[in-house]
């Protein structure tokens, strides 16, 4: 398959290089030759189909990107079987989308599955798991379970750490915003001092993650009765809002927040 593997490099190169709508029409034509040619049960229609729905993913399409990944979970569960750790990839992506999309309780039985496929695999500090972990907390957090959430933070953070894994920074934030809520007050901003600087190197282009540790540090002082988070969390809430509607995670707290400092 020549062809197909020339397309489906060509959208990688153009999904690397940020140019989105080039790598979705060099994929589905790759997955076009591959399923006349292979059939649907192969693995490369697979990786086609998982490629496609990070590129809706980039493109802010949760909806395309959990079709494509929904499709890509029947496909793996009927060639590579039910436990295999492409599985528990794949569960973790779609529950991301729907925790973006606060649909908490729908995305925890497929994080719990995700899980659980790897703990029976892997070190419960394996790369991976900071991802699913965090994931876990958020829905865990969600749905009202904070004592939970914090464990899983923590195990999120564990891993993170152990691989210098560039989430910790999130994680962090995350974190500082549970025990803020808890009126761990020192212990949270701590965790902020932390995140800023590390958020800012490793995720340069992306100004809304820096945004969201400010946006949290004014929150965290609001809440200890110090006005001076009162401009930090407006200062900071137009950058976070201009990458997230405000029905979303991040979008619906930041509104909330905004609406609590006046």
């Amino acid at each position: 398959m020549p062809v197909a593997r020339d397309l489906e490099a060509l959208a990688f190169v153009s999904q690397t290089a940020g140019e989105f709508d080039a790598s979705t029409r060099q994929y589905q034509a790759a997955l076009r030759i591959r399923v006349a040619a292979q059939g649907q049960l192969h693995p490369k229609v697979s990786e086609d189909l998982n490629q496609l729905g990070a590129n809706a993913y980039f493109q802010s399409d949760p909806e395309a990107a959990v079709r494509y990944w929904r499709q890509n979970l029947q496909l793996d569960e009927r060639v590579l079987g039910p436990n295999h750790p492409d599985l528990a990839s794949t569960l973790n992506n779609m529950a991301r989308v729907m925790i973006e999309q606060r649909r908490f309780h729908e995305a925890l039985p497929l994080l719990t599955r995700s899980a659980n496929i790897y703990l029976a695999q892997r070190e419960d500090t394996h790369d991976d798991l900071a991802f699913i972990f965090s994931n876990l907390a958020l829905a865990r957090r969600g749905i009202g379970d904070n004592g939970e959430a914090e464990t899983l933070f923590r195990r999120a953070l564990k891993s993170a750490q152990v691989h210098d894994n560039r989430l910790i920074a999130p994680i962090q934030t995350d974190l500082a915003d549970l025990l803020c809520g808890k009126g761990r007050f020192e212990e949270a901003m701590a965790l902020l001092d932390q995140a800023g600087p590390l958020m800012r190197k490793r995720y340069p282009d992306q100004a809304w993650r820096s945004a969201w540790v400010v946006n949290t540090r004014g929150a965290c002082l609001v809440r200890q009765g110090d006005n001076r988070g009162r401009e930090l969390v407006r200062n900071s809430a137009p950058v976070i809002l201009e990458r997230w509607k405000p029905g979303t995670l991040y979008g619906f707290e930041v509104k909330r927040r905004l609406i609590a400092v006046g």
